[in-house]
């Protein structure tokens, strides 16, 4: 089945290693710092339906995401469906995040 181009987006290999996961300072913790400023402002950029907005959250977030569905899931490919999924419903629902600084904990 063929995705759309912003599903398959991934974190660049010239990142910084941290996958955004809790307590290494990376955008995807939500700490307070720029990464969480630049979540709230993709966010509400994405809220009034920037689609490069959210393509960044999606890139920014991705790896934590699916490290997190591959921990519940076992398979690589069944995290990659579940890490979509969550997508698709974190930009239906993207109004309930209550808290947009920290985005990335609210998608995982």
């Amino acid at each position: 089945m063929a995705r759309s181009g912003w599903w398959r987006a991934r974190v660049p290999a010239s990142e910084p290693a941290g996958d955004g996961g809790a307590g290494d300072g990376g955008a995807g913790d939500g700490a307070a710092g720029a990464g969480a400023a630049d979540d709230a402002a993709l966010v509400a950029r994405a809220r009034r339906g920037d689609a490069a907005a959210f393509e960044a959250l999606v890139a920014r977030h991705y790896r934590a995401v699916f490290a997190v569905a591959l921990a519940v899931l076992g398979s690589a490919a069944d995290a990659e469906d579940a890490t979509q999924d969550a997508f698709a419903v974190g930009l239906a629902r993207l109004d309930d995040c209550r808290t947009p600084a920290r985005v990335g904990a609210w998608l995982r």
